[in-house]
């Protein structure tokens, strides 16, 4: 997935949900693994839309979610330079 991702490919255990988005026009948002059986032998939920407000929010969503950790580590640090 690195290879194909050119390293941008970030993991977080809080978080199980996958996101597709498409040329910022469509997504498809699900709880199911992107394999064979992930999609084909398991029960999941998930949605397709074009919907332009859904697909902002989840565009907003990805990016709060690519930038958790950046944000976190700010906040510690920020808290750090109080005391």
């Amino acid at each position: 997935m690195k290879k194909a991702t050119k390293g941008k490919l970030k993991h977080l255990d809080i978080i199980h949900s996958r996101l597709i988005i498409v040329d910022n026009q469509e997504i498809i948002l699900s709880s199911a693994d992107l394999t064979l059986e992930g999609l084909a032998d398991e029960f999941n939920a998930g949605i397709y839309t074009r919907d332009p407000e859904l697909v902002k929010q989840s565009i907003d969503y990805f990016e709060n979610t690519w930038n958790y950790e950046d944000i976190v580590a700010k906040i510690k640090n920020e808290k750090q330079l109080e005391y």
